[in-house]
């Protein structure tokens, strides 16, 4: 606790001058060229092994169930096991996978053409029945699947004799294809979801799918063991690793131990107090993972425009990025962050250069929005501020986020929930509503920048937590998701930017976290990037180090 209090004080005395909230070119680009500078690979493994522990930081996954994958957990094992129509490769662009070739003959039709000679773990092959199967599960209310934003302009998915699959759009859509690199484009063997439905995804059920590893074992509350499949199609490129050990690990300093120790190998969103050592290397990653605060629907203070803006003038993002961060993010005002750019770079980053620095913060400004709220509306009652609890850089940022509050004339109680809690309150809106301000992390699934415009600021949007709805800006998001012109989609999502974040502080957007990936001294090979890991075979690389 002296330890947060203390980071807590030292990054309230970066902010306590007032700027002018002028944009300062050089650290943006300062910001910038440290998250391109991130790592995408480790060095190639020179050698087998028999067995790995890793950790998962987030806990046990709720599910295997692809339609329901929606956070790391799950996606770091679902990738080991099973694999999409394409993928996303670690410097996060989209490559093929189990379609080998895909055409897009006119603007809502993707062909599929399927790599032949793929089987399933237990040997069946893979066919295009199973893989039309396993994209309709999506368009299935009952499935409850978490990817249904990306099917909801898809009219049909056919079959084209044995090998080839066509998908048909309802209207243009840029954002289906490129989500075939996620979960959103697994294939499942269908028999065997057919014997299994009641229990598929489950410890009990399990899956069948054509990944580089097959589940062998998993004990609830414990531990998941995936052992190599010898059955991979990929025969130029085979598991290194004959077994895997994941462990739930959510307390950071039991997983900062096991992992100095070698007790366990290597994880992903590693604490950030592990730093490289004789024990092993710290990464940081390329990543679309950011940290932000965003607002609920609760009646009161936030959902006041000046509130909202108030609470982000007193925010120093590159302090926070560097003392509560450890030096693994960067900070910055919007969720367009380097790893995003996946097309028209130069204007991505021409958009962020004109947002405030970083560094600009104006408690000046910020006292006077809240007293002419409190002129309005009487003084703001207390703020009630949700995060997760075992991440210490949450807890830190929340006694960050309370004194530069106070300074400006804003109370902010901290409330802290366990990781499992935490994540909970992130994917359910009624829970949401039991606080002001939803403290936490995310990821963008795409190098793509539409993805946030549509789950954050369209109504109806998976993590639309306040409900944010300006008829402009849903106009904008439309037109751009029809644009395949990339230069004129950039130049579109720039608009919104402006709108939502720029006019109407949709949320507060503070930092773009890197990958934080540890590997103990005896493992390496794996990617370095997020989304880099969870939509690409990580594991199948992961091997031994050294001689």
């Amino acid at each position: 606790m002296a330890a947060v209090f203390a980071a807590g004080v030292v990054i309230a005395g970066c902010g306590s001058s007032s700027d002018s909230g002028s944009t300062d070119g050089s650290d943006v680009n300062a910001q910038i060229a440290t998250a391109e500078g991130w790592d995408t690979i480790t060095p190639e493994a020179t050698g087998e092994l028999d067995s790995v522990t890793w950790g998962l930081p987030y806990g046990e996954p709720s599910t295997l169930d692809y339609v329901q994958a929606a956070s790391y957990s799950e996606n770091t094992v679902l990738s080991s096991v099973c694999e999409g129509l394409l993928r996303t490769a670690p410097d996060l662009s989209v490559e093929p996978s189990l379609a080998e070739k895909v055409e897009h003959p006119d603007s809502t039709t993707y062909v599929y053409e399927l790599r032949k000679g793929v089987e399933f773990s237990d040997g069946s092959p893979m066919t295009a029945d199973d893989v039309v199967f396993s994209l309709e599960r999506n368009l299935d209310p009952s499935s409850g699947s978490f990817w249904t934003s990306w099917y909801e302009n898809v009219d049909d998915i056919t079959a084209k004799g044995d090998s080839t699959v066509e998908v048909t759009l309802k209207q243009p859509d840029v954002m289906f294809n490129q989500f075939m690199g996620t979960a959103a484009g697994t294939v499942v063997e269908k028999d065997y979801f057919e014997k299994n439905a009641d229990d598929f995804g489950s410890s009990k059920g399990g899956v069948m799918c054509t990944g580089p590893f097959v589940l062998s074992d998993w004990t609830p509350g414990e531990s998941i063991t995936v052992e190599r499949n010898d059955n991979y199609w990929d025969t130029e490129n085979p598991a290194q690793t004959k077994e895997i050990k994941f462990e739930f690990v959510t307390d950071s300093s039991a997983l900062s131990a096991a992992l100095e120790s070698g007790e366990i190998d290597g994880a992903y969103d590693a604490p950030s107090s592990l730093e490289s050592s004789d024990a092993g290397t710290l990464y940081n990653g390329r990543s679309t993972q950011f940290v932000a605060e965003s607002f609920s629907t609760r009646p009161g203070p936030v959902q006041d425009v000046r509130i909202r803006e108030a609470l982000s003038l007193v925010l120093d993002r590159a302090a926070i990025a560097e003392k509560i961060f450890n030096e693994s993010a960067i900070g910055f005002f919007s969720y367009y962050t380097p790893a995003t750019w996946g097309y028209a770079r130069d204007t991505f980053r021409e958009q962020v250069e004109q947002l405030p620095a970083p560094n600009t913060i104006d408690l000046e400004k910020a006292k006077s929005l809240v007293d002419d709220y409190a002129a309005d509306e009487g003084q703001p009652r207390e703020l009630e501020l949700e995060l997760n609890a075992d991440d210490p850089a949450q807890r830190q940022l929340g006694t960050y986020i309370e004194s530069q509050a106070e300074q400006a004339g804003l109370e902010v109680k901290v409330v802290a929930l366990p990781a499992n809690q935490s994540i909970a309150v992130a994917f359910d809106p009624e829970l949401k509503k039991e606080y002001d301000i939803i403290s936490g992390t995310g990821y963008i699934d795409v190098a793509d920048p539409m993805v946030w415009a549509i789950w954050g600021l369209t109504p109806g949007g998976i993590f639309n937590d306040n409900e944010y709805e300006n008829p402009k800006v849903t106009k904008l998001t439309e037109q751009a998701r029809q644009t395949e012109d990339e230069e004129k989609r950039a130049d579109l999502l720039g608009q919104i930017q402006d709108i939502a974040y720029g006019q109407d502080h949709a949320s507060i957007f503070i930092a773009n976290l890197s990958e934080r990936l540890y590997l103990g001294k005896r493992v390496t090979g794996v990617p370095a990037s997020m989304p880099g890991y969870i939509y690409y075979p990580w594991s199948r690389d992961l091997g031994a180090a050294g001689g």
